[in-house]
């Protein structure tokens, strides 16, 4: 009698324990579905704060004046509002939309950037293209600043240069910066792209054999282990210049690369595509036949070597 006493009490204790186990469970579950439905409340309020600050950012874009004078610490600039805004996200959408700005004196927005290199900004919002040919090193960090505070980079930060590891033959390997391009060995034409689209790019020629390329070429042109690509080249052995890699080439300079070397390659306002070595300017080499068409840096080389962006 007592066993099944002491059973009964067990099983009564069990019981209450896991009644008491499953109410709170069940206020847990209240709890967190309240929450859930506080935090979804509050999404939909800062969505409906978020859509009504686009709607007044919109309006006040659209009633903006249609000519901007901006006054660029005492140079006066005009551009339209449509270049303005070409860049998504940029300083210009703030001053042109949240309202808060007003123009100062002369009806001209006051910038405290760069006045004598802002003309290459308003190039780069209208062609998508920045002009860095013919700048000396601090008035290249001014433009570079005055990009940067503006938002036009699309980031914190401007965008660098490096080898586009998808655009590379499979003789060539990339450094973890993907900075440095080495081929390690002879006997096969390999080719390596860069990422980003520019008008001038530097290198160092760390080794180079006697067979090696250097220019600028469309993307869509790109050859991987081939040198039938078409663009604008320099065979830095011999210092002749060619629109096709070992084809129809010309003499330009009578310089010869080798290793150790830095080499430019920039491509002026006026559509000139420029080959300096070790800073010396070997003058104009071609004249862009598309100044629409996007070139890449790009280096083939048959013979073992590396080369380094430096810029």
């Amino acid at each position: 009698m007592d066993l099944i006493l002491r059973t009964a009490a067990s099983i009564s204790e069990a019981t209450e324990a896991m009644k008491i186990k499953m109410e709170q469970s069940v206020a847990t579950l209240i709890q967190a579905t309240a929450q859930m439905e506080t935090q979804a409340k509050e999404a939909e309020t800062k969505q409906a704060e978020w859509q009504d600050l686009v709607t007044r950012v919109r309006a006040t874009l659209a009633n903006a004046p249609h000519l901007i004078t901006l006054d660029v610490s005492g140079t006066t600039f005009r551009a339209s509002k449509e270049t303005l805004l070409a860049v998504d996200g940029s300083y210009f959408h703030a001053m042109l939309g949240s309202g808060h700005w007003k123009p100062d004196a002369g009806n001209a927005y006051f910038l405290d950037l760069h006045g004598p290199t802002f003309d290459r900004v308003l190039i780069f919002l209208k062609t998508g293209k920045l002009w860095l040919d013919g700048l000396n090193k601090c008035d290249k960090a001014q433009l570079l600043a005055s990009m940067e505070y503006l938002k036009l980079f699309g980031g914190d930060n401007p965008p660098s240069l490096e080898w586009d590891a998808l655009a590379c033959s499979r003789y060539i390997k990339l450094d973890p910066s993907k900075k440095t391009a080495t081929k390690t060995s002879n006997g096969t034409w390999s080719c390596v792209l860069g990422a980003l689209t520019v008008t001038s790019f530097q290198l160092r020629l760390d080794k180079i054999g006697t067979l090696c390329y250097v220019g600028l070429q469309p993307s869509t042109q790109f050859r991987a282990d081939e040198r039938d690509s078409k663009g604008y080249y320099i065979h830095t052995n011999s210092g002749n210049i060619g629109t096709a890699m070992g084809i129809s080439s010309k003499a330009y300079a009578s310089v010869r690369f080798v290793s150790g070397d830095i080499i430019t390659v920039q491509v002026t306002s006026e559509n000139k595509i420029h080959f300096e070595k070790n800073g010396q300017d070997l003058g104009a080499a071609f004249t862009v036949t598309d100044p629409a068409e996007e070139l890449y840096p790009v280096v083939c080389m048959y013979d073992v070597g590396a080369v380094t962006i430096l810029e």
